[in-house]
């Protein structure tokens, strides 16, 4: 038969009825001690001691978190007997000391194992670049547990800003520097600008910078000039795709009388 106890006292000081096996016993909390002995006849065994978890329960929390972009690295505080589920944390992503509102959900866990049962590495959504450079941080919950921050120095790691040409410069045509007052001038984007679709042209015909000037109009199609025979307006465009803007397109016209038709009779 076997005395034991689960509060650390010693089993043969314990008014408990001796049992055939602890096998089945009420373990009531994660780590608790337990102490046992034999009995024979009236003889005790030598006592047995150890720190008693169930199977499946683990006393384990996070330690340390160390993340990078798309991955995090977690050290427990003691060895896992299992690999954790993904289900088992939650992670929270930190923006240049601002927490998200949204959880992260992780991709996959990978659990060490007998190598080092007590970390496990989380693949989580990449961060994507903006256009700041932003610092970065992960804070992982465990189990319900409390939420621990990255650690590290610096406790963070750097997102490198997107990097974004500003729109190609525009075409204007005629090239010059002879027109008529009957010829259309046409302002087009570059073909091989695929980073700004939405980017408009802007135009001015009176010397003054399309970007900024109150007078700048917006390209929507062909245009003739509206000026005096023998003047020479200057057409100047760019494209601006929100605060980017093109490098300045600017051509210098002559405007002549239109050819006479000749015939013959």
């Amino acid at each position: 038969m076997i005395k034991y106890t689960l509060d650390g006292s010693d089993p043969m000081n314990s008014t408990m009825t001796p049992v055939a096996s602890p096998a089945n016993a009420n373990i009531p909390v994660a780590g608790a001690t337990l102490k046992a002995v034999a009995l024979l006849n009236g003889i005790s065994s030598a006592l047995a001691s150890a720190v008693y978890t169930p199977q499946g329960g683990t006393t384990a929390t996070i330690q340390s978190v160390n993340g990078w972009n798309g991955g995090i690295a977690i050290q427990f505080t003691s060895a896992l007997t299992a690999s954790p589920a993904m289900g088992d944390f939650q992670v929270k992503l930190v923006i240049n000391n601002v927490e998200q509102p949204t959880s992260i959900t992780p991709t996959s866990v990978y659990w060490l194992g007998a190598t080092n049962p007590g970390a496990c590495d989380l693949n989580v959504p990449m961060v994507q670049p903006a256009n700041v450079e932003q610092q970065v941080s992960f804070k992982v919950s465990y189990k319900g547990g409390t939420f621990i921050s990255q650690s590290g120095t610096p406790p963070y790691f750097i997102v490198l800003m997107q990097t974004v040409n500003p729109p190609m410069m525009p075409f204007i045509s005629p090239a010059g520097p002879n027109v008529t007052l009957t010829d259309m001038i046409y302002i087009t984007k570059d073909a091989a600008d695929t980073m700004h679709p939405n980017g408009i042209i802007k135009y001015t015909t009176d010397e003054t910078d399309p970007f900024t000037s109150g007078t700048a109009q917006t390209y929507s199609g062909p245009f003739a000039l509206t000026v005096g025979m023998g003047s020479n307006p200057t057409v100047k465009a760019v494209v601006v795709d929100g605060t980017m803007v093109s490098t300045l397109a600017s051509v210098t016209y002559t405007v002549t009388a239109a050819p006479k038709l000749t015939g013959s009779r």
